[in-house]
């Protein structure tokens, strides 16, 4: 994400049911398995270690250790003098992993040291490391300090939206605020999606569970520009902020590749738009189109729904994709 759209696995965390195989995307229906030519591809045994690396018995545990460990990290400059207590703390955190890893390779006939190497080689890989689980992505040293931050700094994110919300009661089309998931949203299309932006069977599978699991969504907006944070289940934290000038900057997307990125506020709607233009997974004058904008539920409730647009012109493909989160109670007591 990047406006990237993270889902997840089955809910079962028995290695037993866990387990993929090529012969798994086999006997999907067509639709769930073609990939006419997917952008990125994954090897058997770490699209199986995916699956098994978002477990909800896996998952806790990693947030657990998060929460435990966060403290050294909040206000740090990641770029400045490395702590050595970063360094115990990451070492801590690779004995974790090792010992999930011990588990797992015993369940495939494989080794940690195999394991380790392919890990490390689709972490090298900007065309596939963007789409993969963060304790995946945690083994790299300078991506585990990253979201070790974030998760130090979540609670002055949220007071961050909270205030920003509430000095902004007026402006009923301002999205600003702290929102959870309703675990609410289109599974279907979310799907359609992934598929024709070249996501593989295995990961779009992982991704529909996570996206019910998003927490942590804090938005602030002003004249000028929007950020918008969320944290996703074995995913991690994201954070995004648009300039909400309509002018196209190059941005490098989540395959590494440049493309031309423009965000702007609908004065009427007050609706944020985000536009990618020449998406490379599509065809000529393809494009995707990420919305953001406040509603009321049926129980009254204020929500901020995000819809995800693909068009595909030159293949005749449009697909609408939507999620809804509620806004939490503010300083100012709104909903």
């Amino acid at each position: 994400i990047s406006l990237l759209l993270l889902p997840s696995p089955s809910p079962s965390s028995s290695m037993s049911e866990s387990k993929y195989s090529e012969d798994d995307a086999e006997a999907k229906t067509p639709d769930e398995s073609k990939d006419d030519g997917p952008i990125i591809s994954l090897s058997p045994l770490i699209a199986s270690f995916a699956e098994f690396a978002t477990s909800e018995a896996f998952g806790d545990d990693l947030h657990n250790f998060e929460v435990e460990n966060c403290r050294p990290f909040n206000g740090a400059d990641l770029k400045g003098e490395q702590n050595l207590e970063w360094t115990d703390i990451f070492n801590s955190y690779v004995e974790l992993i090792e010992g999930k890893m011990e588990e797992f390779c015993e369940e495939h006939g494989s080794t940690a040291e195999q394991l380790f190497k392919e890990i490390s080689e689709v972490n090298d890989d900007p065309l596939v490391s963007g789409f993969l689980p963060q304790v995946l992505m945690n083994c790299e040293y300078t991506h585990f300090l990253k979201q070790m931050k974030e998760v130090a700094e979540s609670e002055d994110n949220k007071d961050q939206a909270v205030e920003a919300a509430a000095k902004l009661q007026e402006d009923e089309k301002n999205i600003s605020g702290v929102y959870k998931s309703t675990g609410d949203f289109n599974e279907t299309n979310f799907l359609l999606f992934l598929k024709h932006t070249k996501c593989p069977w295995v990961l779009r599978k992982l991704f529909c569970k996570t996206a019910k699991n998003i927490d942590n969504v804090f938005c602030v907006q002003d004249e000028t520009q929007m950020t918008f944070k969320y944290k996703m289940k074995f995913f991690g934290s994201k954070s995004e902020t648009y300039i909400l000038d309509n002018r196209s900057r190059p941005k490098k997307n989540i395959w590494n590749v440049e493309a031309n990125q423009r965000a702007f506020r609908d004065p009427d709607t007050g609706t944020i738009h985000v536009i990618l233009d020449d998406h490379p997974a599509l065809g000529p004058g393809g494009q995707t189109e990420h919305l953001f904008y406040n509603d009321i539920d049926a129980d009254g409730n204020k929500t901020l729904v995000w819809d995800q647009i693909l068009k595909d012109p030159s293949n005749e493909v449009e697909v609408n994709s939507s999620m809804s989160f509620i806004h939490e109670e503010t300083a100012g007591g709104r909903k």
